[in-house]
């Protein structure tokens, strides 16, 4: 935090703030309740299963002064059963200035798993190899989703994986609560 204000009193950021894509809620919260930060970046989509948590942080954080910036609101881009996810959709229903058919398509997209990982980390005590799954599952997304080849690669490279990755399991036996297929 010290760095931060340095920053800013040597003109090299304007405000002082900080992102979260996992415990979103209480980064938000904490964020509000800090009387630091001036801004908050925070995954915000209808596929997050505490939307409502996150929509009431977001709201305290506004009401105490806080800008308030949504990220992942697409999230990855792509459902493989359905064909392309809304953009416009997904970014109105942020602004919740959404038409009927908007709201449906987000309704049945959202019962899928598509690519977006919420980073719970509750898949981390499944796996007996203690790989980095929601890590993993960016790389992932990075790839699949925002067809960014390269970005994955760098998520990947900066894991130090073993060689022979799920080498020991013959199945997978880590089950996402959210209905990702890990």
């Amino acid at each position: 935090m010290n760095a931060m204000v340095k920053a800013k009193e040597a003109g090299k950021a304007r405000f002082l703030g900080m992102t979260t894509h996992a415990n979103v809620p209480e980064a938000i919260n904490a964020a509000a309740d800090s009387e630091f930060y001036e801004v908050v970046m925070a995954s915000y989509n209808p596929r997050q299963s505490n939307v409502q948590e996150v929509k009431e942080a977001i709201a305290r954080a506004a009401g105490a002064g806080l800008g308030v910036v949504a990220i992942k609101v697409i999230r990855g881009n792509v459902n493989r059963d359905e064909g392309p996810v809304d953009a416009r959709a997904s970014l109105k229903w942020v602004l919740h200035r959404l038409t009927d058919t908007e709201l449906s398509d987000l309704n049945r997209q959202a019962s899928g798993s598509d690519l977006f990982c919420q980073g719970c980390g509750q898949c981390l005590g499944q796996c007996g190899g203690e790989l980095p799954i929601p890590d993993l599952m960016r790389a992932y997304m990075y790839a699949f989703g925002y067809r960014e080849p390269a970005l994955a690669h760098s998520v990947l490279a900066s894991l130090e994986l073993p060689r022979n990755v799920c080498g020991d399991c013959s199945s997978c036996p880590v089950e996402c609560q959210n209905g990702w297929n890990i």
